[in-house]
């Protein structure tokens, strides 16, 4: 099982968490508390995922990086997005869904923020997007070869002076 967050403007946020399922299947489950969930063809053995809206994830960010989704979305609205793929690629199969416009970023939990069209852009480049976590920097030796270029992306980079990590806006030259 893995998990990431979707964070969107608020104003541009659905009615119900379920919403962003919909694309995935008609009829998403409604369960407590507003999680909404869908199962693969054959029940949870093929892959399920759930969402629900909990603006408390808030507080598992730090200031700089509240500041970085702040430079994008005026007021964030978090949710929180489990999964468990099998033979149904859910995640994938959520984020290409999703509309380039939407303003949106989503933590893949592993060090690395980013719009809807630069988590498609990994996904079209053949990168595992859940996984993807950038190198220190674009000059580091073990850079992935023919990395995408990532024109809006919130990266945690390693600060060795201060040794702490930081988010930096991420553009391409």
């Amino acid at each position: 099982m893995y998990t990431f967050i979707l964070i969107v403007e608020d104003r541009a946020r659905p009615d119900d968490a379920g919403c962003f399922l919909r694309p995935l299947t008609r009829h998403p489950i409604a369960e407590h508390d507003g999680r909404f969930c869908i199962v693969g063809e054959r029940g949870a053995e093929d892959g399920w995922m759930a969402i629900t809206r909990q603006d408390a994830i808030r507080a598992d960010f730090d200031d700089e990086e509240l500041r970085a989704i702040s430079d994008q979305l005026d007021t964030p609205a978090f949710y929180l997005v489990e999964s468990r793929d099998r033979k149904t690629n859910f995640a994938t199969g959520f984020i290409e869904h999703l509309d380039d416009s939407l303003p949106a970023l989503i933590d893949n939990n592993h060090w690395f923020i980013g719009d809807v069209a630069t988590m498609k852009g990994l996904i079209n480049a053949g990168v595992d997007w859940r996984y993807y976590s950038p190198p220190a920097s674009m000059n580091d030796p073990d850079r992935v070869p023919q990395q995408p270029c990532l024109p809006i992306a919130i990266c945690l980079h390693y600060d060795e002076r201060n040794d702490q990590c930081r988010p930096t806006t991420t553009h391409c030259a």
